[in-house]
């Protein structure tokens, strides 16, 4: 009984409670999609485009300014639904709401759509369904 007993506590006292979680590698493209996504949002309020075109491909910023109206300022917060990770591209969908002042006028919109982004590195190539960056209208 007491081999049994000390096998025992052998066991539990080897199991270790500071687990080393590793994180697997679409967890990590995930996450920097979702980071890469945040700052275009952020750029978008600023009106930097300098810098936003440093995290688009050529067609994607093409798409971007063909895409934006004017606004003095704009408040939007995206809420990522779901990210699909394949060989060659990301895609993340994504809930958003946005309110966009301009002079006098405010509007206030809210959306789906899915942001292509590039894997090497992680750029936006498209953005499908209901563009956030179309409005105001």
């Amino acid at each position: 009984m007491k081999k049994v007993l000390l096998l025992l506590l052998l066991v539990l006292l080897s199991c270790s409670k500071d687990e080393v979680k590793i994180t697997p590698n679409e967890s990590k493209i995930t996450t920097s999609a979702i980071e890469v996504i945040e700052q275009i949002r952020q750029l978008y309020q600023q009106h930097d485009k300098s810098a936003l075109k440093e995290l688009s491909t050529p067609e994607g910023y093409l798409g971007y300014l063909s895409a934006t109206k004017d606004f003095d300022t704009a408040s939007l917060t995206f809420t990522p639904k779901r990210v699909d990770v394949m060989d060659s591209t990301i895609e993340v969908n994504v809930a958003w709401k946005g309110t966009w002042k301009n002079g006098d006028n405010e509007s206030n919109e809210k959306g789906l759509c899915i942001f292509v982004l590039t894997r090497q590195p992680i750029k936006l190539m498209q953005i499908r369904r209901e563009n956030p960056f179309n409005y105001p209208q």
